[in-house]
């Protein structure tokens, strides 16, 4: 997302093993990024902890949303939980997941 937007980018992930790994990969993948795009690259922050409280949280809300979520394995009532905050976003918001939130 921070490739093809411009957008700050935050990731969200339970398993602070897989936060550390996301972490490392685009210390990685980032300065090749910016080669290939001639310009620098956004915020990316991945931070560990749980999607439900994170998207609960007043802070949320941005008038410049742009949210990926890799949802298709995760329980139907976070989907859910998701599908409810993410209304409450600004007009303009982009949201892009794999399992359909608003069918």
């Amino acid at each position: 997302m921070a490739f093809l937007t411009g957008a700050k980018c935050v990731g969200v992930e339970l398993s602070p093993h897989n936060a550390q790994v996301a972490r490392e990969a685009w210390e990685s993948i980032r300065p090749r990024l910016e080669k290939l795009a001639g310009k620098k690259m956004p915020v990316v922050e991945i931070i560990t902890g749980d999607l439900c409280e994170t998207i609960n949280n007043a802070s949320f809300n941005s008038p410049h949303s742009v949210i990926w979520t890799a949802n298709l394995l995760m329980p139907k009532m976070v989907t859910q939980l998701m599908a409810e905050r993410f209304r409450l976003l600004p007009v303009g918001a982009r949201i892009a997941c794999f399992d359909d939130m608003y069918p």
